[in-house]
């Protein structure tokens, strides 16, 4: 049974890991009410320990007036209320709180910044409502209904401007009650769309064909099943053409790429290092570049991204080799002695983590090592890890490529200490 709301004015004294401000009930629980900032005085109507903000009697002079005016009706940002400074501020403190759970107490870099309109990929939700219309973009905060968006201040510009032919797609593929994903990703060669789920019957395939045709969309798929593919989705690595099969991992904005490779490119040559292993690689975006230096095994379990990754290496020229290898880190992680043949490790796991395969690293002989993460506390937990084996934590930089959100990207770079 729902708790019975009340509304109530309320004094924010913190702000959560999930961005929502914290105020105190007279029990001295917390009250967790989104949108809203250390210091503000509030109404909001509460339930429970959650709140819904319903005016800002007292605004904090954080407070900043929003890119979108969608902002808390669509789900997809929750800070966009806050002032530059110290939304980074905020982000950089995730990850030192998580540093901190698991007993390490070491400098956090101030996040680097990302441009807003910056994201080439993203995943929208699209749905037909009884009445025939469909809407199409995010869903709204705590709630299965979808925002219907013409615009997307967080995209880039070539992404946003796809939008209604983006719509036009769904509106073939989407079926009358399910809701349907679609990963849309702009290349420099054109659009790249998967629908994940959706009508796929040889009718709406050869209508989806013709749509893309009309609307000059490079390729649409659903997952590992092209429709049709006019031009080749491309990405340029440091000078190398990578053709990602439909869905593979790219990071979320090419600016936060480009960082997180610089950094890890510093690192390694600082190191001196002649050979590396890019664990957990992908489609080598790391691989690729470290390649102009050091030689090079990329390793992954996603034979689609080695694929491209094969296919980007027969045509490259002016790279130390590199050797791709499939192989499961999680079920099967390098050991210790296969570690030690590298001078350097960069890796960069999924959510989950690498804690099996940072048990190996801590054994090994490696003298340097970058750890790559979208995970605060799971990055937290491998540098423990290889501290308790004896590396010494350098530097941790934190990459703002999630604008707006609560995520963070995140290198580390661990040296062996002597």
């Amino acid at each position: 049974m729902c708790s019975q709301k009340i509304t109530a004015e309320l004094s924010i004294e913190s702000i959560g890991h999930r961005g929502d401000g914290i105020a105190r009930s007279e029990s001295g629980d917390g009250i967790y009410v989104p949108f809203t900032l250390p210091g503000e005085r509030i109404l909001a109507e509460i339930s429970g320990a959650r709140g819904d903000l319903v005016e800002v009697i007292d605004p904090s002079s954080d407070r900043i007036l929003p890119v979108c005016p969608l902002f808390q009706t669509c789900g997809g940002c929750l800070l966009q209320h806050m002032a530059p400074a110290p939304y980074l501020e905020f982000k950089r403190q995730i990850i030192v709180n998580a540093l901190k759970s698991h007993g390490i107490d070491h400098e956090v870099e101030t996040p680097v910044a990302i441009p807003t309109a910056s994201r080439r990929r993203a995943v929208f939700s699209a749905k037909r409502l009884k009445t025939g219309r469909l809407v199409f973009g995010f869903a709204e905060r705590r709630s299965h209904a979808i925002v219907d968006i013409e615009t997307c201040p967080i995209l880039l510009p070539a992404l946003d401007k796809r939008l209604s032919d983006l719509r036009s797609l769904a509106a073939i593929a989407c079926g009358p009650k399910k809701v349907l994903k679609v990963q849309a990703t702009i290349t420099p060669t054109g659009l790249d769309v998967v629908f994940i789920d959706g009508k796929q019957d040889e009718k709406t395939r050869q209508r989806l064909a013709r749509e893309a045709l009309r609307l000059d969309v490079a390729r649409v798929s659903f997952p590992s099943d092209i429709i049709i593919e006019s031009s080749v989705p491309s990405l340029q690595v440091n000078g190398t053409t990578l053709q990602p099969k439909p869905g593979t991992f790219l990071q979320a904005a090419t600016e936060s790429e480009d960082v997180l490779a610089r950094y890890a490119m510093e690192a390694i040559e600082e190191a001196g290092a002649k050979s590396v292993a890019d664990l957990f690689c992908g489609l080598g975006a790391f691989a690729l570049r470290l390649a102009r230096f050091a030689k090079v095994t990329a390793i992954d379990s996603d034979k689609d991204a080695l694929a491209s990754l094969d296919h980007a290496l027969r045509f490259s020229t002016g790279l130390k080799p590199v050797r791709a290898e499939r192989r499961d880190l999680f079920r099967n992680p390098m050991t210790s002695r296969e570690l030690n043949q590298f001078d350097a490790i960069v890796f960069d796991p999924p959510r989950a983590g690498a804690e099996r395969q940072a048990h190996e690293l801590a054994r090994s002989k490696v003298k340097s090592l970058v750890a790559i993460s979208c995970n605060p506390l799971t990055l937290a937990r491998d540098l423990a890890i290889l501290v308790d084996g004896g590396y010494k934590i350098m530097t941790i930089r934190p990459v703002d490529q999630f604008v707006y959100s609560t995520h963070i990207e995140t290198i580390a770079v661990c040296d062996r200490e002597d």
